[in-house]
């Protein structure tokens, strides 16, 4: 049965999806939370730890300001909940955690999480 949603939702229990629009417009995002970890598979909002700074935005984004609007408003939120963020073009990481950056306006590359068996174990 197909169940249309209109914004965030809960498709199952501690399963979520979460739109954004600087991808391409009404891409999802999905957080699945578990025994107080989170882990946000981020879509194309930020595809690999490269991407993880505010202004490092793909190329091709059909609207790269709102891509730097969504970053801002959700990587200060993954840094404060502690969440796990996956990545989904990155050649080097599965996963990673953030931290702010040094000149403390922004985020970067914090640890490597690598995922197996739904369980995390950071490196």
């Amino acid at each position: 049965m197909l169940e249309l949603l209109d914004g965030e939702g809960e498709l199952f229990p501690n399963i979520f999806v979460i739109p954004t629009n600087g991808h391409t417009p009404s891409m999802q995002m999905v957080k699945i939370s578990d025994q107080g970890q989170t882990i946000l598979y981020i879509a194309d909002l930020i595809p690999t730890h490269s991407h993880i700074p505010y202004p490092y935005i793909l190329g091709f984004d059909n609207f790269p300001l709102t891509t730097l609007e969504e970053k801002k408003k959700y990587l200060p939120q993954i840094y404060e909940e502690g969440w796990t963020i996956a990545l989904e073009h990155d050649m080097k990481y599965q996963a990673c955690t953030i931290k702010p950056n040094a000149k403390g306006k922004g985020f970067e590359f914090d640890k490597e999480v690598i995922i197996t068996d739904a369980n995390l174990h950071e490196l």
